[in-house]
This record gives structure tokens, sequence and C-alpha cells, in this order.
């Protein structure tokens, strides 16, 4: 009886992690669309991390999820959010084992960081980040062609690679997000995906989100072998 009790506890434990895996992650292509080349970025032999674009962020939820607490009563919170969290977690995706992800997945390219562009754009960003309610934010591949064409990179040639920040829902627990790959030469959009991860771990507003991001770039690995099968 023992064994049966035992085996059930094992079995209901292994169904819950495998649904719990299965929700905490997805991935699709937005572009090109299927049966497009995206031969440029198989083809280059320099990739360029460029950042994590914040411009079209929006935060659902509670406001603890996402601000310091010494920021709450703050009238400039969406400010000192840009100034802190976007800056901190753009500069630790550099100096974190992120980057050696990154070179990992690329292990037969150049693999350099040029993120000065993207620190001053979100530093430069405005509007309202936080809101209660679901907005069911979107970020369209026009909008996103927009964005890249701001990039002053200090690289010019080869493969930009950059995250677009769409959306970090408190009450879902997930966190949004587009990657995005362009010739930094002429600012065309290379190949883009979407991602939903969950955070899987964190004691403060930024290990919580800092984790969904670096999740997204680490299943990056596995993905890029299936877009050179269909896109190269």
């Amino acid at each position: 009886m023992k064994r049966i009790v035992g085996l059930s506890f094992v079995i209901c434990i292994s169904i819950v992690s495998a649904v719990h895996a299965k929700s905490a992650y997805e991935c699709d292509v937005v572009y090109p669309a299927k049966g497009g080349s995206a031969a440029k970025l198989f083809e280059a032999k320099k990739i360029v991390w460029v950042g994590i674009d914040f411009r079209q962020l929006k935060c659902v939820g509670p406001e603890k999820g996402f601000i310091d607490p010494s920021f709450t009563d703050d009238p400039d919170k969406d400010k000192n959010i840009r100034m802190y969290n976007f800056k901190l977690w753009n500069e630790q995706i550099r100096t974190n084992d992120s980057i050696h992800v990154l070179e990992r997945i690329f292990q037969s390219k150049e693999v350099k960081t040029d993120i000065a562009a993207m620190m001053e754009i979100n530093r430069k960003s405005t509007g309202k980040i936080w809101s209660l309610e679901d907005q069911s934010w979107g970020v369209s591949i026009d909008v996103i062609k927009s964005m890249i064409s701001s990039y002053k990179t200090t690289e010019k040639d080869g493969v930009g690679m950059a995250v677009v920040a769409k959306k970090f829902d408190k009450s879902e627990i997930r966190a949004y997000f587009t990657l995005v790959f362009f010739d930094l030469a002429t600012k065309e959009l290379i190949l883009a995906a979407d991602y939903m991860t969950k955070p899987m771990w964190g004691v403060s507003v930024y290990t919580w989100w800092f984790d969904s991001i670096k999740y997204a770039l680490k299943k990056t690995d596995g993905e890029y072998e299936d877009w050179a099968d269909d896109y190269k």
C-alpha cells in the first residue's frame, strides 16, 4: 500500500512538473512568414548584442510587483524604473553568464556587445509603464522595424540582436518579449520571434523579471537550430 501511495505521489509530481514546464515557455517566429528566408542570420560572421528595448513595455498587476518600495510614493516612479531597473537589466546581460550563452549559440561567429545606444534610448523614453489592468499589449512588426531604425550602434556590420520587452504581467506571472535580428548596416529586420517566459525565482523586483529575460536567451540555444532548418 505504501508503495502504491508513493508511486502515485511521484506520478502526480511528474505530471505537475511537466505541465509547469510546458506553460513556462513559448516561442513563435513572427517574421519572416513561413517559407521566407533569414539567410543573413546564418551566413553572418559576427553577432552584436544591442540590448533590451523597453520603450514599449507595460507592467501589469500590483505596483509592488515592479517597483522598489522606496519608489512607491514617488511621483516620478516611472522615471525611476527607467533610470534604475532598465539600466541594470541591460548592464547585467553583458556581465552575467547570459553573454556566454550567446557565445555558445553562435560559437562559429564573433560575438560582441554594443549597448550604449540602447541605454540612451531607454533613458529618454517616456510614458506610463505600470497599469493595474491587462491591456493585451502587443507590438506590431511595423513598430518593431521602426524601433530598429533608431538604433545608432557603434558596430556597423554584421547582425544585430536585441530584445523588445512588451509586457511583464504580475497577475499571470508571465513576461512577453520579441527577440529580433537585423542587418546592422541597413537596419533591415531579418528574423523576429515572440517569446513568453515565466520567472522561475527571484527575491526582488530586479531578480524576478531579470530571470525571465535570461530564460528567453537560454532557450534560444535550441530554437536557433530549428530556425536554421526552417529559414536558412
